[in-house]
C-alpha cells in the first residue's frame, strides 16, 4: 500500500472543473463560473463535480415543482449553486 497526496485544485483548475461539469447544462445568465471556482477555495474536484450535480437536480426540481413544460426555459442558475454548496462539507 502507499498513499497519495494530491494538492487542492488552484483557481484555474477548479475553473476548468466547473467548465466540464455544466458542459452541455443550460447555465442561467448569472452564472459565472470564474466566480464560483474563485470562491470555492481549498474545495476538491470531487466537491465541485458534486456542486454541480446538486445544481442541476435543484435546478430540475423547481422547474418540475413550476409544472415548466417548456425544457428550453430550464436554467441552472446562481442560486442553485449557492443552495447546492451548503451541502458540501
Amino acid at each position: 500500500d502507499f498513499v497519495l497526496e494530491l494538492p487542492v485544485p488552484d483557481v484555474k483548475a477548479r475553473s476548468e472543473i466547473f467548465t466540464i461539469h455544466t458542459r452541455g447544462k443550460p447555465l442561467g445568465k448569472d452564472v459565472k463560473l470564474t466566480s464560483l471556482a474563485s470562491g470555492s477555495d481549498a474545495m476538491t474536484g470531487a466537491e465541485i463535480a458534486s456542486i454541480c450535480q446538486k445544481a442541476s437536480l435543484l435546478a430540475i426540481r423547481e422547474f418540475l415543482l413550476a409544472k415548466g413544460k417548456d425544457l428550453k426555459k430550464l436554467k441552472i442558475e446562481k442560486k442553485h449553486f449557492e443552495e447546492a454548496r451548503k451541502d458540501v462539507k
